[in-house]
């Protein structure tokens, strides 16, 4: 079953069943809409599709939001999107050879790619 960090590197699109990717485009516009509260959770989970693990993961993401001040709103806010942007670009393999893993995120393990799920959770102070 694929969760959200697989929708957003688009390595949900090669699972069974496929999901499609969550663009960063489609991300931010969802999460900044519902963190303004011009849109409500349930109009987000429409919008992105969210479905179980990746739903129960999207609601952590806005309970920790909610649980902020303002200001800490901002900067979480600012942590969110940035996760987003970063697991978009997730390395494959070009004839084969592993391509250069652009983020913390992402490592190569022989010829298969890791995803540090353990950090993308610290950094966005949810349990996966």
């Amino acid at each position: 079953m694929t969760d959200l960090i697989d929708r957003l590197t688009g390595l949900s699109e090669h699972m069974t069943p496929p999901r499609p990717q969550i663009t960063t485009h489609e991300f931010e516009a969802h999460f900044c809409l519902l963190g303004t509260a011009k849109w409500t959770a349930a109009e987000a989970q429409i919008g992105l599709d969210l479905q179980g693990v990746e739903l129960t993961q999207a609601q952590a993401v806005v309970t920790r939001m909610a649980a902020k001040n303002a200001t800490q709103k901002i900067t979480y806010g600012l942590v969110v999107m940035s996760v987003a942007k970063a697991l978009a670009h997730a390395p494959g393999l070009v004839n084969g050879i592993p391509e250069p893993v652009p983020n913390v995120y992402f490592s190569w393990n022989g010829t298969e790619l890791v995803i540090d799920r353990v950090r993308i959770a610290l950094d966005l102070e949810i349990t996966l």
